[in-house]
């Protein structure tokens, strides 16, 4: 028996060898053979095809194409989607149309086939409803490959919006048929754009889904949040991909903020997935529910925070200050670096050190000016810091990177009015000390008065371009940031979830017919009371911001963050978009800038 076991693996082993295969022909060598024994990896039913994500939100033009150029190199069979294709958002048929001829030119030079699925940029309201099916067909179908049942679903096909997906009943009825008709196929894989299993509100007959799926193998596939996750559920493997050219802050693999596509390769165990930057290629593991968990925590526990250093006058050797908090029960390690900038010198006497348990410890980054410059006209120092700590389960230490643009930061009086204003759009009653570089010039003012906190901006402008129908990043617009947070909070603030704690508002001057184009506003934005005209040198702005706002954040409110936006739109040329200071969202942001002191 032992001898006849012995004698199978033998003959299993020589079938196995890479010369016994009909399409190879390799040199007969007598002995030992300089190739590993194994069987050459093209079993029948195996094949690979890639995944594309969100390429928009504010597309990075170049990044998806390059993506098309690297998918040409690795020839997968077909290409899939998971949504987010154009930018979306409106009703004017001639910009949609032109978005989608820019995209279907993209896509038309792969080498292989891409299949469209759905997301909420592509699908928000009937007009675009209409235009999908009439360049593109169904929102939703099905394919099988290779006994693999391929379904691309519509999360978008009741138009609720961003974190309102939904599965529809007659979609449910749809995927229930088409399960029903494919009992036996060796894997089912789905794909659609939102993640409906974890947003807020009732994606309706998702979890239904679910419970069709429980029974046979299969794996989802989603984008929509612009970072990486893998999630264990229903007993099967749920991917929420990052971006391929969407907005994202690209903080890397860690944070599962980066620029990739996915290749699947289909083997008679199941799918293998690799995700592969545009730079590099990671595995499915990189970016886990319990990474993310701990990545979150440390990166929202506002570990580091910069103390900025607010000058009234000349700027004179001084230092700026690094506040570590560590809010876990190990030690955590610090280690700082600053880079160089041409008009301030800087060093960390003590670049490096520990931070007990449940405490918090200060490091000063020496600064002096290099030249005689305005503290307004200062270049940041790039400041890098990395943080060491044990995770919760007590495994080997996790690295995570942080980086900070540091300078001294003009002090800003905000005076009070003599009078209030009267929001008309008629700047006749303001003087503009506070300049924006635009191409034409633009100026504004910031002051409070017994109930509000007024804001006026002249935009000087000769070629207004503005459209109600047309989004309003595509045009001329005005807008502000202003956060009413304690001064700690504030001077920190980056803009996450797109400003949830301040006032963020970007309107176009009116049309010919008086009216406006607001960009999405929140509650919070609707009661403010603004006027946005034009008039002899381009447009005009004003704004009215209840002191009850700061109150509510600050009580006793003593100073508010201000930052000033411009877009010019020219002809077909690509839209200028200027920032009084740097953009809080924007890698150049410095900690504490804009900053006004009520007086």
């Amino acid at each position: 028996m032992a001898f006849a076991c012995c004698l199978f693996l033998l003959t299993q082993l020589l079938s196995a060898q890479p010369e016994n295969h009909p399409n190879i022909q390799l040199p007969k060598i007598a002995g030992p053979k300089p190739w590993t024994p194994k069987s050459i990896n093209d079993k029948p039913g195996q094949f690979q095809f890639a995944i594309v994500s969100d390429r928009t939100g504010g597309h990075r033009p170049g990044v998806f194409e390059e993506g098309v150029r690297k998918l040409n190199l690795l020839q997968p069979e077909f290409v899939m989607s998971v949504g987010d294709l154009i930018e979306g958002y409106t009703t004017d048929t001639v910009e949609l149309n032109r978005q989608w001829d820019e995209f279907t030119g993209f896509v038309n030079q792969l080498d292989m086939p891409f299949f469209f699925v759905p997301g909420n940029h592509d699908l928000t309201n009937p007009v675009q409803e209409r235009i999908w099916e009439r360049r593109l067909g169904a929102k939703h179908y099905s394919f099988v490959y290779k006994n693999v049942l391929f379904i691309a679903m519509n999360s978008e096909d009741q138009t609720r919006g961003s974190g309102r997906g939904s599965i529809s009943d007659s979609q449910y009825e749809w995927i229930k048929k088409t399960l029903e008709t494919h009992p036996d196929v060796r894997w089912t894989m789905l794909f659609m754009h939102q993640p409906l299993w974890v947003q807020d509100t009732d994606p309706v007959r998702w979890f239904d889904v679910e419970k069709l799926l429980t029974a046979r193998k299969h794996t989802v596939f989603v984008g929509h949040r612009h970072h990486y996750v893998q999630y264990e559920r229903n007993q099967s493997n749920y991917y929420m991909l990052a971006t391929t050219g969407g907005a994202s802050s690209l903080r890397g693999p860690q944070f599962g903020e980066f620029d990739h596509f996915t290749l699947i390769t289909m083997t008679d165990r199941g799918p293998v997935l690799a995700n592969l930057q545009l730079e590099g290629i990671f595995d499915e593991k990189m970016h886990t529910e319990a990474v993310e968990s701990f990545t979150t925590k440390l990166w929202s526990s506002d570990v580091i925070r910069v103390e900025p250093l607010y000058l009234d006058g000349p700027f004179r050797k001084d230092s700026i200050r690094f506040r570590v908090t560590n809010s876990y029960d190990v030690p955590m390690t610090v280690r700082f670096s600053s880079g160089f900038s041409w008009d301030i010198k800087s060093d960390f006497p003590k670049p490096e050190t520990t931070v007990p348990p449940n405490s918090v410890v200060f490091l000063a980054m020496g600064v002096e000016p290099r030249k005689n410059k305005p503290v307004e006209q200062l270049q940041p120092v790039k400041v890098k810091a990395e943080v060491a700590i044990k995770n919760q389960r007590g495994k080997a230490e996790f690295f995570v990177p942080f980086q900070f643009h540091a300078a001294p930061v003009k002090r800003y009086s905000l005076t009070k009015r003599k009078t209030d204003v009267k929001i008309d759009g008629n700047l006749a009653e303001w003087d503009l000390p506070y300049a924006l570089t635009t191409p034409e010039g633009a100026a504004f003012h910031i002051q409070y008065g017994a109930t509000h906190v007024y804001l006026a901006v002249q935009v000087n402008d000769k070629d207004i371009q503005n459209k109600t129908d047309v989004p309003t990043f595509s045009q001329d617009f005005v807008g502000f940031v202003m956060d009413g947070q304690p001064q700690a909070q504030s001077a920190s603030e980056t803009g996450e979830d797109w400003f949830k704690k301040s006032l963020y508002f970007i309107v176009s001057p009116e049309d010919a017919k008086g009216k406006n184009s607001v960009w999405d506003m929140e509650e919070s934005e609707k009661g403010l009371e603004w006027k946005c005209v034009r008039n002899s040198g381009g447009y005009a702005f004003e704004v009215a911001v209840p002191i009850d706002y700061f109150k509510k954040m600050q009580g006793d409110w003593r100073t508010l963050r201000l930052n000033v936006v411009v877009q010019d739109k020219d002809g077909t040329a690509k839209p200028q978009r200027m920032f009084w200071q740097p953009n809080w969202r924007d890698a150049n942001h410095i900690p504490g800038s804009g900053m006004f002191f009520k007086k």
